[in-house]
């Protein structure tokens, strides 16, 4: 079954935290995870469905939501730099010729080599890295009886500015014998309903526009007899046959 594509526009700042935590710090992810999705369709869907469909849904993984990746500003989707990149520790501001890929070559005993982290890329040659900015906001409780500043109550927020774009995918297993349906249903409900995502969804975050997308972009494939290289798009679990972690 043909996966379905969606471009994510930000109209208010998102606030997507690295963790559920609700004391200190908070830093925001530079992308809208798959669970973000998920967790909005089953705000709709979960209780409407038989037990046995909605875990087919949303805990089978036979319906996936895909990570909402960047979009810079030529509508080019951009992916998570490879972890085998790596430049000169002494070059601040590496460009695209200055990386070395370890998977094949390596810097000499004399230079230092950092990891390149944190940055996208498209897949168009020289095409400079992009960068997903966030914003911090100082924020503060407020007393529910005098309207006033709690003491001792500042805290932060960061979070992706509104405007900013994203593109996920939706993929149903060919196995699923109503995929069709669901598939539909599921994009009915992101294209029409009032979807927020993130922390603050009450208040003046989360609210966000999705609508379906024809893009077609190609990854570029390293044809070998003896490799065969696996560039993760999304953080992924390897196991076994008795579902134990393994790297084989």
């Amino acid at each position: 079954m043909p996966d379905k594509q969606f471009t994510v526009e930000l109209i208010d700042d998102v606030i997507i935290s690295m963790n559920s935590a609700t004391a200190g710090g908070h830093q925001c992810l530079n992308y809208l995870p798959g669970s973000v999705f998920l967790g909005a369709i089953a705000s709709y869907l979960y209780s409407k469905k038989s037990p046995e469909l909605a875990h087919l849904i949303f805990h089978s993984g036979k319906v996936r939501f895909g990570n909402g990746l960047p979009v810079d500003d030529e509508d080019r989707t951009c992916y998570p730099v490879p972890r085998s990149w790596f430049h000169d520790k002494e070059n601040r501001d590496p460009s695209p010729a200055d990386i070395k890929n370890q998977l094949w070559e390596h810097y000499p005993p004399t230079q230092q080599p950092k990891q390149l982290r944190g940055n996208y890329i498209t897949l168009y040659k020289n095409v400079p890295f992009f960068s997903v900015p966030t914003q911090y906001r100082m924020k503060t409780a407020i007393q529910p009886g005098t309207g006033l500043a709690e003491e001792s109550r500042l805290f932060g927020y960061s979070s992706l500015p509104a405007g900013s774009r994203f593109r996920c995918v939706l993929s149903v297993d060919d196995s699923v014998e109503n995929g069709a349906e669901i598939l539909a249903e599921i994009t009915d409900i992101l294209c029409t309903r009032d979807i927020r995502l993130g922390r603050s969804r009450s208040a003046e975050f989360g609210t966000i526009n999705i609508q379906p997308d024809t893009t077609v972009e190609h990854l570029n494939h390293f044809d070998s007899n003896e490799y065969r290289i696996l560039w993760l798009l999304s953080d992924c679990a390897f196991v076994d046959k008795l579902g134990l972690p393994t790297l084989y």
